[in-house]
């Protein structure tokens, strides 16, 4: 559910950067005159977004099994646990 939330959002995001970059470049009769530096920031913006959803999705589909313990804490966890 969260992932077709997400897929969703991105891609209405995508499409309105890419309306807004046509309208932009092709429509110069808008009466305003937006800097090449905020573009440059918006689609830098859009682009760590969409890189960012998809790190934290991925990272979402595929935990990982680590705690970010050591070889020696984990087998002491694992001691611990009674396990072999």
């Amino acid at each position: 559910m969260m992932a077709i939330f997400a897929i969703a959002a991105v891609s209405v995001q995508l499409v309105a950067a890419g309306l807004l970059f046509w309208g932009y470049l092709g429509n110069r009769s808008w009466r305003v005159d937006v800097e090449p530096s905020i573009m440059i920031a918006f689609f830098s913006a859009t682009v760590v977004e969409v890189i960012g959803i998809v790190i934290i999705i991925a990272k979402n589909l595929f935990p990982s099994n680590d705690l970010g313990l050591s070889k020696k804490q984990q087998r002491k966890v694992i001691e611990m646990l009674g396990r072999d």
